[in-house]
């Protein structure tokens, strides 16, 4: 039915003038936050998953942190990387997220010690009072780095490498760890018997450990099982497609049965997530694309080691990484 006063020509250019108003508004706008406060503007661009990997209970496409977490170190530098993450539920002495990291200033090696900052929130890290910081200090000979933890029976474990680079062709390089109930009171070290390997995680199944560690040489994930967290046998080395680029550090997480991989490549430029059944052969998920990337000249243009948790279907992401000058500082982000 025409309206009174326009006539059909003027309705349709009335109608097309609201819905291009309408277009714009949209437009201008953006899409809406993401639910930690980041616009979903800044999003990487990706290609869109298929349906099946949208329903999959995996990990999806991440957007970068504008600003980064404020996390002490003991150097005053608070420069921190290869964060290794694990939630408690319930709590543990109080808290619910435990954190361990190195500081790492200007990628100075001398001050990689591994540190523990606890969380009730997963935002705000401090430290136990009383507990020793770092948590092992500076060897006197090589360097400390790569530390990773796990919490079994109320006791925490924190693994972290050794390594004497000084004879390039044979380096000194192995895993220690130490462990606590309190945070304060640690027990001494004890020394594993295991290849040569860096950006270890240390997996508790329920009824034994289990490794994954990249290889020094050829930078390949491999895979170790232990009864008593000493003596390690290794089972094989893991099936990744690393046609498009090379591996460089990863955690390794066991959620619901299913084993689950975060890795950072070479050279530092995303993260990259894979489920698997056996923890041996990995799927690459969300269409073989990554998952974060870097972004140049801002806090977090180059991606280092991450780590994540998972709780009630939403994954939690830290994840380390530098600006052009070597700054280190560690983000937080979510999916969904």
């Amino acid at each position: 039915m025409p309206i009174p006063g326009i006539s059909k020509s003027g309705f349709w250019f009335a109608f097309i003038i609201i819905i291009i108003v309408i277009l714009a508004g949209f437009v201008l706008r953006g899409t809406p936050p993401n639910g930690n406060g980041i616009p979903q503007d800044n999003r990487q661009m990706h290609i869109t998953p298929s349906p099946p990997s949208l329903l999959s209970p995996t990990m999806g496409f991440l957007t970068n942190n504008n600003t980064f977490l404020d996390i002490s170190t003991y150097d005053g530098s608070n420069q921190v990387v290869h964060p290794c993450v694990i939630y408690t539920g319930s709590g543990w002495n109080g808290y619910a997220y435990l954190m361990a990291m190195t500081p790492y200033p200007h990628e100075d090696s001398r001050f990689e010690n591994p540190s523990m900052r606890y969380s009730r929130d997963g935002f705000t890290w401090e430290m136990i009072p009383g507990q020793p910081d770092p948590v092992i200090g500076r060897p006197p000979v090589g360097f400390l780095s790569d530390p990773n933890i796990a919490l079994v029976n109320g006791t925490l474990y924190l693994f972290f490498r050794y390594a004497d680079v000084g004879n390039v062709s044979d380096p000194v390089i192995y895993y220690n760890y130490t462990s606590t109930t309190n945070g304060v009171d640690w027990t001494p070290q004890v020394k594993l018997n295991m290849a040569k390997t860096r950006s270890s995680s240390f997996v508790h199944n329920g009824t034994g450990w289990e490794s994954w560690g990249h290889n020094i040489t050829t930078g390949n994930l491999s895979h170790f099982t232990s009864d008593d967290r000493v003596n390690w046998t290794l089972t094989g080395t893991t099936l990744i497609n690393t046609t498009l680029f090379s591996q460089w550090h990863s955690e390794v997480k066991l959620y619901d049965g299913q084993y689950q991989l975060l890795m950072s490549d070479s050279p530092y430029e995303n993260l990259r997530f894979y489920t698997s059944s056996d923890g041996l052969t990995w799927i690459f998920e969300n269409n073989n694309s990554t998952v974060l990337s870097g972004r140049k000249g801002m806090w977090d243009s180059s991606m280092y080691k991450s780590s994540f948790v998972k709780v009630n279907n939403t994954y939690k992401i830290w994840y380390s990484a530098f600006n052009a000058a070597s700054v280190a500082k560690v983000g937080y982000t979510q999916y969904p």
